[in-house]
């Protein structure tokens, strides 16, 4: 979060190292346990605790609104907004069926989730799956 909002360049691993620390705790089954979120503390954000799969999927989302194009105040409101959607959004061993352009996350590889269409099944490979925001967009608005 901070190398966003300072717009630091992402050190190198930081991204494999992100996907192996998911990894291992899916791996421990400790991915749906809640832990404190210092962010969340830092920014007086409601959400005072998260699992590691949430702090996971907010670093995933927040990669994909191009944070280094955004005001350090806009990072921290599109950081607030993750936070109410996170809940919605889930990852996937496979891509989503039905849908050509997929965001997928290589859990091998040192980079943020690219989108690609008509991705080949990977077994290192996860898939974010927006349905239910896609849901909940669709009926409130």
């Amino acid at each position: 979060m901070n190398h966003f909002i300072m717009g630091m360049q992402m050190p190198d691993l930081v991204w494999i190292d992100l996907h192996s620390l998911y990894k291992l705790s899916v791996k421990i089954k400790k991915d749906t346990t809640k832990i404190d979120n210092d962010i969340a503390n830092d920014t007086n954000q409601t959400n005072k605790a998260s699992t590691p799969e949430q702090c996971y999927l907010q670093i995933l989302l927040l990669s994909l609104a191009e944070p280094t194009g955004l005001m350090q105040k806009e990072i921290l409101l599109v950081y607030g907004f993750i936070e109410t959607i996170v809940s919605l959004v889930s990852l996937k061993n496979r891509p989503i069926s039905g849908l050509p352009i997929q965001c997928i996350i290589l859990t091998d590889e040192d980079q943020p989730p690219p989108f690609e269409l008509n991705p080949q099944n990977n077994s290192a490979a996860l898939c974010l799956d927006f349905t239910k925001v896609s849901r909940a967009f669709k009926q409130n608005g």
